[in-house]
């Protein structure tokens, strides 16, 4: 099942290293095999806020560690994929290439929103689905087997300014990196302590084209789960003049004002629309003696 409004979301980043005697697992199938997927009541911090580092930035304008206030800003109506549709829940299963709207070993074709594709980087056939409940994550989750490697997400329509989701790491904490990549190449980074779950969402003045997450030091598998993205509809910024008082000569009725126009920006539109004074005297008019808003 897929949606295209605004909801509540829970998208999902998971990593962890197992180790039963001299064997160490690689991956969430090894863990699988060698019987050491850790108890659910044994999972460290559940439900603790991400601590988001900025490390590297030029065009993110704001990043959001909370779910509210990134619809709030971006216009609540984002696409939304819950990635419904795949492995049962409780189960694993190896999508044997990148997950899209095409189909894939997990999801049939259609089921995937378009404009986006996810993927192991540098090993497709070790990309995984895992349904809901396989540990906590509460819904679906997908992205590598293999600790320490590295998933991309790709927006392939070209009109994605915003993606937002939550972010598990199912067994232990971590530090995962997130790079976060436009129409200029990389532009931004960030490291994001996660627990389980917790929320990341970050907004651009340019499109963004992909996004990788990676445990850095090799020790967690990175998956995510429900995804937001699209276009922000964040309404314009108006900065207006500030008051100004002026005294009226002697035997007049009021004063000359000048003034300059109120600054606009805004991040659908570059350059930003001129102001359109829509009342009141022009800049340059007499003002009346009073006040003129």
């Amino acid at each position: 099942m897929k949606k295209t409004t605004w909801l509540w979301l829970s998208v999902i980043a998971a990593c962890f290293t197992l180790q039963v005697g001299a064997q160490n697992a690689t991956s969430l199938t090894d863990a699988v095999s060698l019987g050491t997927i850790p108890d659910v009541n044994t999972t460290s911090q559940l439900g603790a806020p991400a601590v988001i580092t900025h490390t590297d930035g030029f065009a993110i304008t704001a990043t959001y560690t909370d779910r509210t206030a990134f619809q709030a800003a971006t216009g609540g109506m984002l696409t939304f994929e819950d990635f419904e549709g795949g492995p049962t829940p409780g189960t694993l299963l190896n999508c044997g290439g990148e997950i899209s709207s095409a189909g894939d070993g997990c999801f049939p074709a259609g089921e995937i929103q378009p404009g986006i594709t996810i993927v192991q980087q540098g090993s497709p056939g070790n990309t995984l689905a895992i349904g809901t409940g396989w540990n906590v994550n509460t819904h679906p989750i997908v992205g590598c087997n293999n600790f320490g490697a590295t998933l991309l997400l790709t927006f392939t329509n070209g009109d994605v300014d915003a993606f937002g989701f939550d972010l598990y790491t199912l067994f232990n904490a971590t530090t995962a990196e997130i790079r976060i990549f436009g129409t200029s190449g990389l532009i931004d980074t960030f490291s994001v302590t996660t627990t389980n779950p917790s929320f990341f969402g970050a907004v651009a003045d340019e499109i963004i084209t992909s996004v990788e997450i990676q445990d850095t030091a090799g020790n967690e598998a990175s998956e995510i789960g429900l995804l937001e993205f699209g276009t922000a509809n964040t309404p314009p910024t108006i900065t207006c003049p500030m008051d100004i008082v002026l005294n009226a000569s002697p035997n007049t009725c009021g004063a000359v004002v000048g003034f300059t126009p109120p600054l606009v920006t805004d991040n659908e539109d570059d350059p930003a629309p001129a102001p359109v004074q829509t009342a009141g005297p022009a800049s340059g008019s007499e003002f009346p003696v009073g006040v003129t808003t």
